[in-house]
């Protein structure tokens, strides 16, 4: 029994031999108890529990994870697991067959991985087997999921109100040009050296506006990596900046020089450069940009649209403790 919890536990996560367990707190269940069906098709909480593992393990790396969230992503797993069963039975039902040739190099990959384990001796005629078949579902899974996604290049006028209808997308967001001047300090240093740098820094923006150059100052007293191109920083989206800078820039005119800003690594003079505004770029300019996203919306709709209705069809029972909060679920 020992050996077919793990293999089966292994199996579901086909990614480690041995993942950590996520208890169900306070669902008192048996690891091979029922815990949904679909069209009659079980799923014990053994399968929910060991995908959870895996979900909370990407989700919540940072360590500890609240019953409420925990119980959160326990009803997304199933939900999705749910949808995997139900899009594999169309697979079978449209008579999709799986990329055989990809399954075994899989298998090939999978078995040179964990070939020094030893575990693997022990659980390897048993475990190859059904490690095939799962991957040979995944593979079903994923050729309809691509059948489904697949959308051929659009007409002219399917392009052009797909275009008109997204054109933020095809937005160029304003950019400005800044040049810096920062004096670092560290985090912990005193608030001594931190009321010398903004007094250095008063000084060097005095300087500059006495007419000395803004490069020259820039590779003596800056710690910035501009400082190699005169403080100039290139074009810059917004976000690139630290918030407190970018509130300072949104307000400072073409040409003209910052007060010094406080920032977390030190003190910095900014000099707006030059400020470009926000540019709709052309279908023309963009054409084929907007055809690949036009083919990826429209794929992601029909993908949705073909999981929903094979949801609604479908006879789906999930047992009280597992129901989403807000909804129930249809009998």
């Amino acid at each position: 029994m020992k050996h077919g919890l793990l293999l089966a536990t292994w199996i579901a996560s086909a990614a480690v031999l041995l993942p950590t367990s996520v208890p169900a707190q306070g669902i008192e269940r048996s690891p091979e108890a029922v815990i949904a069906k679909v069209n009659a098709e079980p799923i014990t909480l053994m399968e929910l529990e060991t995908v959870l593992s895996r979900s909370a393990r990407a989700s919540f790396y940072h360590g500890q994870v609240s019953p409420e969230r925990l119980a959160e992503l326990r009803q997304k797993v199933l939900g999705e697991i749910i949808t995997e069963r139900l899009v594999l039975a169309e697979a079978r039902k449209r008579g999709i067959a799986p990329d055989e040739a990809a399954v075994e190099a899989r298998i090939a990959a999978f078995e040179q991985q964990y070939k020094d384990s030893p575990q693997w001796p022990q659980i390897r005629e048993q475990a190859l087997p059904q490690l095939r078949a799962k991957m040979r579902e995944n593979s079903l899974r994923a050729r309809l999921e691509a059948q489904a996604r697949e959308v051929p290049a659009p007409t002219e006028a399917q392009l052009k109100a797909f275009y008109d209808k997204n054109i933020p997308s095809f937005t160029e967001p304003q950019r400005t040009r800044v040049s810096a001047i920062l004096l670092k300090v560290d985090p912990s240093a005193p608030r001594a050296t931190w009321d010398a740098a903004k007094q250095e820094a008063e000084r060097i923006r005095a300087r500059l506006l006495k007419g000395e150059s803004f490069a020259d100052l820039a590779a003596m007293h800056s710690a910035d990596p501009s400082s190699k191109n005169g403080g100039d920083m290139g074009y810059l989206h917004r976000g690139m900046l630290a918030g407190e800078v970018e509130e300072s820039l949104d307000k400072l005119p073409v040409g003209e020089l910052s007060e010094p800003i406080l920032m977390l690594q030190g003190y910095g003079v900014f000099k707006m450069t030059e400020r470009k505004a926000p540019q709709v770029r052309k279908l023309d300019e963009v054409r084929e940009r907007a055809a690949e996203l036009y083919r990826r919306n429209t794929g992601e709709k029909r993908w949705t649209e073909m999981t929903e209705k094979l949801r609604r069809e479908a006879k789906i029972w999930i047992d009280e403790p597992f129901k989403p909060k807000q909804s129930a679920a249809r009998n």
